[in-house]
């Protein structure tokens, strides 16, 4: 026995399932009617079943969606199209809650009439319990830095006294410098590994603004002015003056790591190239320096945690790099050619919110 003559054999059947379903549902005709309304609607957004019946679906969107998101979501059911994600709808009593909604299609075969689903699921609790899943993952992983920081440098500054005390007395005999040398820059390798590990880990929530893109990167350089001029490197400066949503202080750190990487590779001169562009909803800042390059066996790896081309690196900055844009919705790549040079792109969402909320689809 099929499903449709199941249905036709128990009548009631169909109306139970109806009831019984824990998401709202509301079946609509393509200009928005909503035409039936399942008992969950009650409990989800305040309306009675009779109340909503007959009225107009966009009550329950937001004042911020009525222009742009709701018209392309009648859009995309007039064109037999459906749509699944998540947005912010609102309650009879004005209260919003973040939701998760479907819309599915059907046209009757062999009828121009077309009716379309809606299936409301409330996830606002869901995604309180991931944000505090994270939260206590983090500030676990907070608390493991933070001991393993102190309990690593405590020690340290004990063998950096104790070291330097013996070369002090004399200790050391002449012509053994290079071993206080080595020891003191294992020490000093160590104590830059703990730092580096524990920005990784401790990284802030970030605080988006908007801001300049010319003042991030004037912000990003102005550390390394004199070392720009002592190394006789060349600045390109061609990133427009774009106003963009970023946290200021995690994006000047990414820059500053990729300004002083460009430098490290090229310690007798060069040039650096910092351009801009905006397309397809993205902002990218093209980072190209005429330095020695990255083999190509290590450039899959060079944003891994702990992974170094550099003979005294902790192959933790790119890391922190990677986490930062990841942070902020972005992406990070990288091209190089030994000898030649290397080029880093940054990509970052220029509008956080999907396009079928911001341009009308049927323009």
């Amino acid at each position: 026995m099929d499903l449709l003559q199941t249905f036709i054999n128990f009548p009631k059947l169909l109306d139970e399932v109806f009831a019984n379903i824990q998401h709202a549902i509301l079946v609509t005709n393509p200009e928005g009617h909503v035409l039936i309304a399942n008992p969950t609607v009650e409990k989800l957004l305040g309306y009675r079943q009779d109340e909503l019946e007959f009225i107009e679906l966009s009550v329950i969107f937001t004042p911020e969606d009525l222009n742009i998101f709701y018209p392309n979501l009648l859009y995309l059911a007039s064109q037999n199209r459906p749509f699944e994600g998540e947005c912010m709808l609102k309650r009879k009593d004005g209260s919003r809650f973040l939701a998760y909604i479907t819309l599915l299609p059907f046209s009757s075969p062999g009828h121009r009439q077309t009716i379309v689903v809606m299936s409301v699921q409330d996830i606002d609790r869901l995604k309180a319990l991931e944000r505090q899943a994270k939260d206590s993952h983090r500030g676990d992983l907070v608390d493991v830095a933070s001991g393993l920081a102190h309990e690593i440098r405590n020690p340290l500054v004990d063998i950096y006294m104790t070291v330097n005390r013996l070369f002090e007395a004399g200790s050391f005999d002449q012509g053994q410098g290079h071993h206080y040398d080595y020891l003191m820059g294992s020490l000093k390798r160590i104590e830059d590994l703990v730092r580096k590990f524990e920005t990784l880990v401790t990284l802030p929530k970030p605080n988006f603004t908007r801001e300049s893109t010319a003042q991030l990167l004037e912000d990003g350089l102005e550390g390394y002015l004199d070392r720009i001029k002592a190394q006789n490197v060349e600045i390109f400066n061609q990133v427009g003056d774009e106003i963009i949503l970023l946290d200021r202080l995690l994006m000047t750190r990414v820059l500053s790591v990729l300004i002083e990487n460009a430098l490290e590779a090229m310690p007798n001169g060069g040039s650096l190239m910092v351009e801009s562009e905006t397309r397809d909803n993205q902002y990218k800042i093209y980072m190209t320096d005429t330095g020695s390059g990255i083999k190509q066996e290590d450039l899959p790896f060079i944003f891994d945690a702990f992974f170094s081309t550099k003979d005294n690196g902790v192959g933790l900055d790119l890391a922190t790099v990677n986490r930062i844009l990841e942070i902020h919705q972005g992406t990070i790549e990288v091209t190089s050619e030994v000898g030649e040079g290397t080029m880093f792109t940054i990509k970052l969402p220029w509008e956080r919110r999907r396009f079928i909320r911001n341009w009308r689809l049927d323009e």
